[in-house]
């Protein structure tokens, strides 16, 4: 039927050097490529492959790019004045603080923050530390079209187990529109 999937494959892990070249044979038979996890796409966005991407159900590289590297989310929400949780800039204040990887997903590698030393330790890894904010955490999944246009969202509060977020609860994406 038009518009349904005849076949899925599975193709190496991400991190497995035969990854790419997997996906350049593939690519070649398919409508549509949907990668699924963080590392995929950065190593999409690491061979910049211009006959993946046309295929690829992400947006172009340059808006995947500050999506999925917290560093540069970070940056362009502050540029652009768009909400995001402070950045920690001094030693002396902002505890405690939290520590983000520049890649990751689930909560993997995050820690909070409660020592001058834990946060010189952390600013010497690549990824964010931001002022701590106490509360449920909501993750956000957007879809778009290859128009840029938004064709859905949802939001799922983040459940956690053993610090790691493993699923999440579907929740009204309606307060955060």
């Amino acid at each position: 039927a038009e518009g349904s999937a005849d076949t899925a494959v599975l193709s190496p892990m991400a991190v497995d050097p035969g990854y790419i070249p997997f996906i350049r044979e593939q690519v070649a038979k398919v409508d549509l490529f949907i990668p699924f996890i963080d590392e995929e796409i950065d190593q999409l966005l690491r061979h910049d492959d211009e006959k993946i991407w046309e295929k690829c159900l992400l947006p172009e590289p340059v808006t995947t790019k500050v999506c999925l590297y917290k560093d540069e989310f970070q940056a362009f929400c502050t540029e652009n004045g768009l909400p995001v949780a402070p950045s920690v800039e001094s030693d002396e204040t902002g505890l405690p603080a939290v520590f983000k990887p520049r890649l990751g997903r689930g909560g993997k590698g995050v820690e909070v923050i409660r020592s001058i030393q834990g946060l010189r330790e952390k600013r010497t890894q690549k990824g964010v530390v931001q002022q701590f904010i106490p509360g449920d955490e909501y993750t956000i999944d957007a879809l778009f079209s290859k128009d840029h246009d938004l064709l859905r969202i949802s939001a799922r509060q983040r459940d956690m187990a053993s610090g790691v977020s493993t699923i999440g609860t579907i929740t009204d994406p309606e307060p955060f529109l």
